[in-house]
Order: C-alpha cells, then structure tokens, then sequence
C-alpha cells in the first residue's frame, strides 16, 4: 500500500509540475491513478477478504474500499469531462 500511494503522490507532484502546458493529456495521467487506485483497492479486499476468513472485524476496512470505490468513481468522471 505504501508503494501505491507513494506512485500516486509521484504523479500528483508531475501532474503539479505541468500547470502551465494546456496541451497535456491529463486524461491518460488521471486513468494512471484511477489504476493505481483500483489495484490498491483489489489489495485491499484480498486482504480484507483473508481477515475475514480468520473471524476479524473486517467494517474499516470494508469502510476503506468503499471510499476508494468512491474515490475511483470521482475520477472516473473527471475523465469523462477532460473528454468533452
């Protein structure tokens, strides 16, 4: 997890870096995180899943994936407004 958002942070920082280049194709940087977010998510819930399996309270995590879920959505529409 740490490596995930150390990448996102990374693309964050790259992203800030290009303000003033409106030619930049923020679209395939945000699909980049929206990736990053995904597989951290899937990560999660194989673990989230494992802990479960054990008996454990398992609700901030299932809290977690659900943000992320939310997270995921969010910048899947800024997407779809870089688009039009």
């Amino acid at each position: 997890m740490v490596q995930t958002v150390i990448g996102i942070n990374s693309n964050i920082s790259r992203l800030s870096g290009r303000r003033n280049k409106p030619e930049v194709d923020y679209k395939k940087e945000l699909q980049e995180i929206i990736d990053q977010v995904d597989a951290a998510k899937n990560r999660l819930a194989e673990l989230a899943m494992e802990i479960d399996a054990e008996d454990r309270d398992t609700g901030d995590m299932d809290e977690a994936l659900d943000a992320l879920d939310d997270a995921i959505d969010i910048l899947e529409d800024v997407v779809m407004d870089e688009e039009g």
